[in-house]
Parts: C-alpha cells; sequence; structure tokens
C-alpha cells in the first residue's frame, strides 16, 4: 500500500512539482470528505438524476463515474486518464449550440469519448461527420451498443465513428474540425494531443475549435498545456468550460 502511495507521489512531483502535488494531495484527501457534505450529496443526486433522465429517454446507458482502474485496459496508459463523467446534455447543446460555425462542413471529435453521450449529443447537430475516440475496449462496446440502440427525432448526422484507440495514435480528419474534450487525460497525454493538433494546422491550415469542458476539475498543468498552445482562447469561457480556435498566424 505504502509502495504505491509512494509512486503515485514520485510520479505527481515529476508532473506537477512540489507545490502542485501537495494541492493535488489535499485535494485527494478532502474530496471524500466533501461528497459527505450536504451540498456534495445533492451535487451526487443531481448527476444521478441527470444521468437517469437522459439514459432513460433514450434506451442507454451512459451515466455514472467510472474509474480507469477498475476497467480491462492494455498497458499502462490508462495511469494518464482520468474517471470517465459523461457531461450534463444542456451543457453540452448550450456549448456546441453557441458555435457560430457551418456545422456540415466540420467534423466533431470526441478524444475519450467512454461510453458515448458526447457522441450522441453530437448527432443531433448538422455536423460532417461525429467521431469518438476511446482506449478502453469495455467502454467502447458500452458506446456501440449505445449508438445502435440511440433513437432521437432530432438526429441530424448519421456519420458516426467510433474508433478504438489511444488519443496520441489517432489520425485527424482532414478538413475543419469541432474537437471536444470532457477533461479525459493528465498533462503526459495532454501534451502530446494538442501537440499534434498544432502540428495538423500547420501542415494543413484549417478552422478548428477545441472544446474544453469540465475545466474547473483539470489539472494546473493540463490548464497550461493549453495556454501555451498556438491555438487561441476565443473569449468564450467560464468555471466549466473554455473554447479555443486555431489560429494560422500563430501556429505558422
Amino acid at each position: 500500500m505504502f509502495g504505491r502511495i509512494a509512486t503515485r507521489l514520485r510520479k505527481s512531483y515529476r508532473r506537477r512539482g512540489l507545490r502542485g502535488t501537495v494541492r493535488f494531495a489535499l485535494d485527494r484527501l478532502a474530496r471524500p470528505w466533501l461528497d459527505l457534505t450536504p451540498a456534495g450529496r445533492r451535487a451526487r443526486r443531481l448527476k444521478e438524476q441527470q444521468d437517469r433522465a437522459f439514459d432513460d429517454r433514450y434506451g442507454v446507458d451512459t451515466g455514472g463515474i467510472i474509474r480507469l482502474d477498475r476497467l480491462r485496459i492494455p498497458g499502462t496508459t490508462w495511469q494518464y486518464g482520468t474517471p470517465y463523467w459523461a457531461i450534463e446534455p444542456a451543457v453540452f447543446v448550450s456549448l456546441v449550440g453557441g458555435l457560430a460555425i457551418p456545422y456540415r462542413d466540420f467534423t466533431f471529435v470526441d478524444f475519450g469519448s467512454g461510453k458515448g453521450r458526447a457522441v450522441l449529443l453530437a448527432s443531433e447537430f448538422p455536423f460532417r461527420k461525429v467521431v469518438g475516440v476511446e482506449f478502453s475496449p469495455e467502454l467502447h462496446e458500452i458506446a456501440r451498443q449505445n449508438l445502435r440502440a440511440f433513437r432521437s427525432e432530432r438526429q441530424q448526422c448519421r456519420d458516426i465513428e467510433l474508433v478504438l484507440t489511444d488519443a496520441l495514435e489517432f489520425a485527424l480528419p482532414d478538413g475543419p474540425g469541432v474537437y471536444y474534450f470532457n477533461n479525459p487525460f493528465v498533462k503526459e497525454v495532454m501534451a502530446g494531443v494538442v501537440a499534434g493538433i498544432e502540428r495538423s494546422c500547420r501542415e494543413r491550415p484549417r478552422e478548428i475549435y477545441v472544446l474544453y469542458a469540465n475545466a474547473r476539475h483539470a489539472d494546473e498543468s493540463v490548464r497550461e498545456v493549453w495556454e501555451h498552445a498556438s491555438l487561441c482562447r476565443t473569449g468564450a469561457a467560464t468555471d466549466d468550460w473554455t473554447v479555443y480556435r486555431s489560429d494560422p498566424g500563430r501556429s505558422g
């Protein structure tokens, strides 16, 4: 037990430094107690109600909070992922619906798509194509089942692809894109994904929007990766999400 704790602390120190590790440790210690407070219990009940309402409506299974160490994931990259936590539908619709873009020209990509809720919600917009990228075979299979079961009178995109692969291995599609992240990775993976997006923009300049949801729970080192990227913040941001946009002038 103590060996595992020491290993995690060493990894955290390399990733976050001393101050960041102290904040991380305090957050991990405080989180279980916060969940037991009246506010924590109310938030958990609300999340469960929202999950159940969405899943019951569409006959799917997208809810819950799932830690990656409880899944059978090949290799060790799961250590750099964060727990699965599906976005609240109203937040997603507001975030994607607020983009002033010709959706039919854009491919939507969900990095860390999990059970596929964001993929299903994105299909209710007239995107050219919707893609979910997930590295857990178990979550990927649940997403496939959800896609087969999903029926919505508002669905506008039928070209949907679920890809089982590591985000670092995913080949970015050509053409304009909306890339969605629900706080899926820690810095080690996120830095590589961001570098790949920047490289792709330099090689094939095009309009790309990055939607970073669940931003308040992102590690500070992850936020720094995005803040130092050649992608520009659009100015649209809240405590829960941030929007970035490609800028060929900066990335060239």
